[in-house]
């Protein structure tokens, strides 16, 4: 059996953590800088993160037909996990054409959490594209990004006058989606497993670079929370293009492997199925959010054990 890097399968379920963290507010009942610093700050690297580990592995995409595999793939585990969640978004509604393109652009975009596998499918596209236009790829890829956090931040700060442009800017799809967030880093992983990147660096400096982009984070987070004009919180932070790649590269640096999958199947199960969990504990009482985040872990990994055996069996659950 192929071995498996394991230090990476553990990270990845503290990330699917970090995304219940967020969903459900961590910390938010308790203090506002540490709920803005942790689940709005820190936390925010569990995406980014994400979209790096599935382009580290997209090298393996080399020719049309694996690339026409992997897309079937994909389009059938989102399409089992929007028929799973239609009760939450397919709403008995009028069947006018204000209902019908609401339907069509939840399946479209992705309801709620779904939005990363589609946003996952666009970005392996264009890291297929590009493949082989390393320089051209790069130059796209910092220009997403960079114009994700341009739009991120004039929404946050209502720079503009345009009502419009300002309620367009404050959409969360807007600059969280496959292009602006999801090809930028899907492709930065991509080319640290074909290009070797930063093979040579020192264990000891990928630390150093580590704990500075958590530096950079919490200052990044810190200023939005003391700004009078800025509202809600960000998706698209400056800081997560140091980063996002730093802590992947240390993480992936380590010799420890193993030849299961499950613990890889397991942060998958608990990414897909903790909305369901959050919604099953609300409905059987009220929660405080720190509460129920530890809550929806604990069930998450209860649920996510049974969907690792009807996968075993039956498959395109995971």
């Amino acid at each position: 059996m192929n071995s498996r890097n394991l230090t990476l399968d553990l990270f990845k379920i503290i990330l699917a953590f970090m995304v219940i963290g967020i969903h459900s507010n961590f910390l938010s009942e308790l203090t506002t800088e540490g709920y803005y610093l942790i689940s709005a700050g820190i936390f925010r690297i569990a995406v980014p993160i994400f979209f790096i580990i599935n382009g580290y592995y997209f090298t393996s995409i080399s020719t049309s037909e694996k690339l026409t595999q992997w897309v079937k793939r994909v389009i059938l585990l989102y399409l089992v996990w929007t028929v799973f969640y239609a009760y939450f978004w397919l709403k008995p509604v009028t069947m006018n054409l204000v209902g019908i393109m609401t339907i069509v652009e939840t399946i479209i975009v992705g309801y709620h959490h779904l939005w990363y596998l589609v946003g996952m499918f666009g970005a392996g596209l264009m890291t297929y594209v590009f493949r082989d236009r390393t320089r051209a790829g790069i130059q796209l890829a910092l220009l997403c990004f960079v114009l994700g956090v341009m739009i991120q931040y004039i929404g946050n700060y209502h720079l503009v006058s345009s009502t419009f442009a300002d309620e367009l800017f404050n959409i969360g799809f807007t600059h969280r989606n496959f292009l602006l967030l999801g090809f930028p880093f899907f492709y930065i992983g991509f080319l640290i497993r074909k290009h070797r990147l930063f093979s040579e660096t020192s264990t000891g400096l990928l630390i150093v670079f580590s704990l500075t982009g958590i530096g950079l984070l919490l200052g990044e987070s810190w200023y939005n929370l003391n700004q009078p004009y800025r509202t809600g919180v960000f998706d698209n932070y400056l800081s997560l293009i140091w980063i996002c790649p730093a802590l992947f590269l240390l993480v992936v640096r380590s010799g420890l492997t193993t030849t299961s999958k499950n613990l890889a199947h397991l942060s998958t199960a608990v990414y897909l199925i903790h909305p369901f969990c959050l919604s099953l504990l609300l409905k059987l009482r009220h929660w405080e959010n720190t509460p129920l985040a530890i809550a929806c872990v604990l069930l998450s990994l209860g649920l996510s054990y049974a969907l690792i055996q009807a996968h075993k069996r039956i498959g395109y659950i995971l």
